[in-house]
């Protein structure tokens, strides 16, 4: 931990801080898109990707449901919906009310094009009231570090956020979601695994295409256990680079093989 988060910790924190958001232009499709980009000094301007688009379409069919849990500003969110086209729907999940009026702002972009639907929770195993936390007083990065030291993670700006229990929601509010999912992304700075075993019956039932971070900080036995988890689902695991190309991984041994990486599971 460096001294000026040291401080932090110790209750010497700046007062929180908010920043606006810039709209460009992207090109797709032979078009573009629109994506309002936060001011964030420690946020870099968003690199829009055909690249990833084609790839989701791999997956994604026109008319699909897709969930984003740990949406951010929507960047991964716009190349799904984009996949899932007009007739399809996103939902969006952001617990860091920060970044959250900016999710909004992109939600509301390139209407006709895409369907967003922006949700200011936490996915979690209960409903509730929740402590993240982040690494500066913009709240630019972080969220529910579980079982991870703050020492290590050196998040020491707290925010209070809302959880919410995924399958009761989708039931209740957005059973067109619950009936088409597709496709899943999961980051949520090394609380994934919680999140997919609160949603194991979803996933046993719907076996959407998962795409989840292997967080810097997961321990050796953490990123066993998600290996274990995907693979007893009946879900193939694999890598995915920034090529947007699929390697196989054969073993959990090869979940240590870097620091931080996404994996992608495939059903089988």
């Amino acid at each position: 931990m460096k001294g000026k988060e040291l401080l932090y910790l110790l209750g010497f924190r700046p007062a929180a801080r908010t920043y606006g958001h810039k709209i460009a232009s992207y090109p797709v499709d032979g078009g573009t898109v629109e994506y309002a980009n936060w001011l964030h000094p420690k946020q870099n301007p968003y690199r829009f990707s055909q690249a990833e688009v084609d790839f989701l379409r791999s997956f994604i069919r026109p008319g699909d449901c897709a969930i984003d849990i740990g949406a951010r500003l929507g960047d991964t969110a716009l190349p799904m919906a984009l996949a899932c086209g007009p007739n399809g729907t996103v939902l969006a999940f952001e617990p860091n009310r920060y970044v959250f009026k900016v999710l909004e702002v992109n939600s509301g972009l390139n209407g006709g094009r895409v369907n967003i639907v922006p949700l200011n929770y936490a996915v979690t195993e209960q409903d509730g009231d929740f402590v993240f936390n982040y690494s500066d007083p913009g709240y630019s990065n972080g969220g529910f570090q579980e079982g991870i030291s703050v020492f290590r993670h050196g998040h020491t700006f707290p925010l209070d956020v809302k959880g919410v229990a995924l399958e009761p929601l989708l039931k209740n509010k957005h059973p067109e979601v619950l009936e088409k999912l597709r496709y899943l992304k999961v980051d949520t700075e090394g609380y994934d695994l919680s999140v997919m075993k609160s949603i194991r019956g979803l996933l046993a039932a719907k076996r959407p295409y998962i795409r989840t971070e292997v967080y810097k900080w997961l321990s050796a036995d953490r990123r066993r256990e998600t290996f274990q988890f995907l693979t007893e689902l009946g879900y193939g695991v694999h890598t995915l680079d920034d090529k947007w190309q699929l390697n196989p991984l054969s073993s959990e041994a090869e979940m240590h093989q870097s620091y931080n990486f996404d994996i992608f599971a495939v059903p089988r």
